[in-house]
């Protein structure tokens, strides 16, 4: 029932609007037939070089922050580094990547959005990763020591098994947030996807290819969200228990 008021909110709300700001809100029907002009190949299209984009880009930050894990459970001085790495990194914005790859590869390369993704999804991959790690060593590591278990061991029979669940449940908000910001790296450079298609249809003034666009990301995020991630991290949680 939720969904269905939310529904008849918005629809109230967008009509509110178009009657108050004519010139800045286009009409639903005005926005629809946008939709079908641009034809489902070419929606389709985008949407695909979006999501290729997206999880390209989390599929790295993921392994990149496995191995960040791994180095962080070997050694006290690499565990001191990634901590440090990991502040840094938190603390560039999601603007200055895109610059900075764009420079890097030019406007139309397809790589600035995955590496965009990649650079803001690690973090947040990380800094769940060593929550994960933490609990598991709290609870295990000791038992561990009792046994006589050696490094390597510990580390492929507690730390990786025990630490993957954690990961496998973040990666709820890390791939939600890497969708968003596929959208701003896309606008920024790229010659293709949503956000490409957002900025260009802003560049042309069709406010109608705004809002299609936009709808068409927000259906997207909900649906991925949904159908996809709400599953997985249930049954990472189920695995953790």
């Amino acid at each position: 029932m939720g969904w269905i008021y939310l529904i008849i909110f918005l629809f109230i709300l967008w009509i509110a609007l178009e009657r108050t700001y004519p010139y800045a809100i286009p009409s639903l029907s005005s926005v629809a037939l946008y939709i079908e002009i641009q034809g489902i190949i070419s929606i389709a299209r985008n949407v695909f070089k979006t999501l290729e984009n997206t999880f390209l880009g989390f599929a790295l930050s993921f392994a990149l922050a496995m191995i960040s894990l791994i180095a962080y459970h070997i050694n006290l001085h690499l565990r001191s580094f990634i901590t440090a790495l990991n502040t840094f990194i938190q603390s560039i914005s999601v603007l200055v990547w895109s610059i900075i790859f764009v420079i890097i590869y030019g406007v139309t390369s397809g790589l600035p959005p995955i590496f965009v993704v990649s650079a803001t999804s690690y973090p947040i991959l990380l800094s769940i990763g060593i929550s994960g790690m933490q609990s598991i060593e709290g609870k295990y590591r000791e038992l561990f020591k009792v046994f006589g278990a050696k490094k390597r061991h510990e580390l492929l029979y507690l730390i990786i098994p025990g630490t993957l669940p954690y990961l496998i449940g973040g990666s709820r908000a890390a791939i939600g947030s890497a969708l968003r910001i596929t959208v701003v790296a896309e606008a920024l450079g790229a010659s293709g996807g949503i956000g490409y298609m957002l900025l260009y249809s802003y560049d042309l003034g069709y406010k109608q290819g705004v809002f299609a666009w936009s709808i068409l990301l927000v259906l997207l995020m909900i649906l991925l969200d949904e159908a996809v991630l709400k599953p997985i991290e249930g049954w990472s949680r189920r695995w953790m228990n």
